[in-house]
């Protein structure tokens, strides 16, 4: 077992000033020989637009199997791995912060709407029939985009990006049925507080320090945080620190005394105590169940 996770830092392995890619799954699987890749983050957002499958996607700590008409979501740092038991058919969309900023896309579109997570659970999205093929239509046409040598090909890229995400999103059918003036400022609210914690997690796990932060009252952060995610801020720090805990104790060789020091915990017992109480076993307990 390795020290660290394999990162891959660029969208295109081979020319690191690229920022969008797609590939047909079919022809990566040919390419590989069917061999998948060991588990490993990026640096950037992955889509997966599966028309047929069979095996398994692995995220973080969760195996979602591959089916037929899903689209898988990879945030940057998740750990994920793709096990194929045949040759599928679909497309494989790779994006970075980049490419967004150089189409206008606000950063800030991807939290609204709600498909990439940035830890943990990330189950795919299950289509309809019409759904899908609206999905897969737009893949084509950025197949042929990317063939051509046009002026404004990162525009149109772009665009049907944006197209394929919105598709997917009134998918999702996560309408709010509120006041839309009080979802639209927790929505503020809840992205900011995301920020915080992806960026503070490993040092700050009180939710008084977040809500200062955001110079709201704990008992309003916890109940926005809930109100839109389904759990509280404390809960959702919590989830944080266990997810990263249990990729640390799933791919590299720290013991779980270190774990507990990387992630802010001065003292090893707290540590073990946290993490029995949020997952059921102990550290050990769980890495020898990865073996």
């Amino acid at each position: 077992m390795s020290s660290t996770v394999k990162v891959y830092e660029y969208v295109d392995h081979g020319k690191g000033e690229e920022s969008f890619q797609i590939k047909r799954m079919s022809d990566l699987y040919d390419l590989h020989t069917g061999q998948g890749d060991e588990p490993h983050r990026h640096n950037y957002y992955t889509v997966i637009v599966l028309k047929e499958g069979q095996g398994t996607h692995h995220v973080d700590s969760h195996n979602y199997p591959l089916g037929s008409r899903e689209v898988h979501f990879v945030s940057p740092g998740q750990v994920h791995q793709v096990v194929e038991e045949a040759r599928p058919e679909g497309f494989v969309l790779t994006f970075s912060e980049r490419f967004l900023v150089f189409n206008q896309i606000d950063p800030g579109f991807i939290s609204r709407i709600n498909l990439f997570r940035e830890y943990g659970d990330s189950p795919p999205l299950s289509l309809q029939v019409e759904e899908f093929q609206r999905v897969e239509s737009h893949c084509e046409a950025m197949m042929e985009i990317c063939l051509t040598d046009g002026q404004f090909n990162y525009e149109a890229l772009g665009a049907y990006l944006k197209l394929i995400l919105i598709t997917c999103n009134q998918a999702c059918n996560l309408s709010f049925r509120g006041n839309p003036q009080h979802y639209q400022a927790g929505l503020v609210i809840l992205n900011d507080f995301k920020k915080l914690v992806s960026g503070s997690f490993d040092a700050e796990h009180s939710v008084t320090y977040y809500a200062d932060q955001l110079v709201v009252s704990a008992d309003h952060l916890n109940k926005t945080i809930k109100s839109l995610t389904g759990f509280t801020a404390k809960e959702y720090i919590a989830r944080r620190i266990t997810v990263e805990a249990k990729r640390m104790l799933s791919f590299t060789s720290m013991s779980a005394k270190e774990v507990g020091y990387a992630l802010g915990f001065r003292d090893p017992a707290h540590f073990s105590s946290f993490f029995k109480r949020e997952t059921g076993i102990t550290a050990s307990a769980f890495r020898n169940g990865m073996k």
